[in-house]
């Protein structure tokens, strides 16, 4: 929704997913999908998430104003607890570094009840496991926290008003 408003405003933006459509994008939705991903090496893990998305960011090349990331490096943190953080900053340290951060925060059953907006609500364990790793990420991390409990389109207004504040559109 946040795309698709700044491209009616006529500003320049990128959505990016992970997984994305794109080699690595595709290769860890199989796994994904095929419960293969768990259970792959942790730095694997790490590393294939870190290619993801510097793929998608090397494809922008950095013409566009705006980049939309559903997901960036701090899902690299929850997903990754067992790692160094150090070393996972540096796997994505060819990453921009966010202006501004949602973090979504909501009831993993009400999160699970949108699986077909995320392809990584897999089931309602994995939800509570990672709502509380995010939760602990973002006490340590400057964000803008969002109740995604809330209807969309009341999240949707309440992030195009911390964008406008941002960038004025």
């Amino acid at each position: 929704l946040l795309y698709f408003a700044l491209k009616k405003k006529n500003i320049s933006a990128m959505l990016y997913h992970f997984p994305s459509n794109g080699i690595i994008g595709r290769f860890v939705k199989n796994l994904l999908d095929s419960k293969k991903f768990d259970i792959l090496n942790i730095k694997s893990r790490a590393l294939l998430t870190a290619a993801d998305f510097y793929d998608q960011y090397l494809e922008n090349n950095n013409a566009t104003k705006i980049i939309i990331f559903d997901r960036y490096i701090y899902s690299s943190y929850a997903s990754n607890m067992a790692l160094d953080r150090n070393w996972i900053k540096t796997i994505h340290k060819y990453g921009q570094t966010p202006d501004l951060i949602f973090f979504m925060d909501g009831n993993p059953s009400e999160i699970l009840k949108r699986k077909k907006l995320d392809s990584c609500a897999l089931d309602k364990k994995r939800q509570n496991i990672f709502s509380k790793r995010y939760k602990k990420i973002f006490k340590q991390i400057s964000n803008i926290t969002i109740n995604a409990n809330n209807n969309i389109d009341v999240i949707h207004q309440e992030i195009l008003k911390n964008v406008n504040q941002k960038i004025n559109i």
